[in-house]
């Protein structure tokens, strides 16, 4: 029981970090939006995903075994949460991207 719950959290309570970190650092308003409700329901596979990535690049240095239930999983997902915003802002001041179509 108690690792559905750490389960539950893990998947779905902590892009909400991410989330509000991520709209107060672009001075948005927290309330419950349709805006809200896309943006959580794509940061939740978005953030797994990533989590999973740099377990496994740890993975990679020390041979640890990590479940979606165990305490590491957790505290690296809520580190990513935290972080993301940061690294998405630097990337989007910093690196520039630029597409030009021109007609034949």
């Amino acid at each position: 029981m108690i690792e559905l719950i750490i389960c539950i959290v893990n998947l779905f309570f902590i892009p909400m970090i991410f989330i509000q970190t991520y709209w107060k650092r672009n001075k948005r308003q927290f309330v419950l939006s349709f805006e809200l409700v896309s943006c959580y329901i794509s940061m939740v596979p978005i953030l797994f995903l990533i989590t999973k990535v740099f377990l496994a690049l740890i993975r990679i240095i020390k041979p640890i075994e990590v479940h979606l239930t165990s305490s590491k999983y957790t505290l690296v997902a809520v580190l990513l949460a935290f972080l993301l915003p940061y690294v998405i802002e630097v990337f989007k001041k910093y690196v520039s991207v630029t597409c030009e179509i021109k007609k034949r």
